[in-house]
């Protein structure tokens, strides 16, 4: 979603909607290549949180709500606990 947000932005897509048509690779590599600048830009920066129980990271909730639980049981062991985002320090 922040990926899709931040190509979206005029100042970024503009330019290269003006410029000569080009292949699907050709555009891939050079979104590739822009990425660490358009992150940089952005102002977004990844943070690193203290591992915390649920119910105190949450308010004292006593558990989380089922979308929450579902995300913790799928997704997160896919990730691995680093995210997609964590290639060689970006």
């Amino acid at each position: 979603m922040i990926a899709d947000r931040l190509a979206s932005q005029r100042p970024y897509w503009l330019p290269k909607a003006r410029a000569p048509a080009f292949g699907a690779g050709a555009h891939y590599a050079q979104a590739i290549n822009d990425a660490p600048g358009v992150l940089d830009e952005s102002g977004l920066a990844r943070i690193t949180l203290p591992e915390v129980p649920f119910t105190r990271a949450h308010g004292g909730l006593a558990a989380p709500n089922d979308l929450q639980a579902s995300l913790i049981q799928q997704v997160m062991p896919v990730l691995g606990g680093e995210g997609a985002g964590h290639r060689g320090g970006h």
